[in-house]
């Protein structure tokens, strides 16, 4: 069983059940890392840790990610108007790319969205909408 991994910005979370809607072939084998993290990581006052990823605080929550990318065979990056902005995204991103490499790594634009793709990414294809195109890709 195939399994992929969801990098978005939270922005754009409407659009990750329409790609989790793939799963429901029930001839489709494959599965998803592509929830939050199940329980929260909390920093030293018990407030959940929205820490950048270049950010010491913010290593639970890598070690924690960096575990169900190791797990997967593919990345889906949902790329929006700000996906460009978001250093999680990048981090995920780049973190990925050094187990799976890139092309492994699938950037889908989201309709109705014009926005960037995060640094160091600029000469890879982004795809535009399809959710067949994506089932067809996690299959290869």
């Amino acid at each position: 069983m195939k399994k992929v991994f969801i990098s978005y910005k939270h922005d754009d979370d409407r659009y990750v059940n329409d790609v989790r809607s793939i799963r429901s072939n029930s001839n489709h084998p494959l599965s998803f890392n592509d929830r939050s993290l199940e329980e929260a990581i909390l920093n030293e006052y018990g407030d959940i840790n929205r820490r950048s990823p270049a950010d010491a605080a913010s290593l639970p929550v890598q070690d924690k990610i960096q575990l169900l990318l190791q797990d997967s065979d593919k990345l889906v990056v949902l790329i929006g108007d700000n996906t460009h902005s978001s250093l999680w995204v990048q981090w995920e991103m780049d973190t990925f790319r050094k187990f799976r490499g890139e092309r492994n790594i699938l950037m889908m634009r989201l309709p109705y969205s014009n926005g960037g793709v995060p640094s160091g990414y600029n000469s890879h294809d982004i795809r535009s909408w399809s959710l067949q195109y994506l089932s067809d890709w996690i299959n290869t």
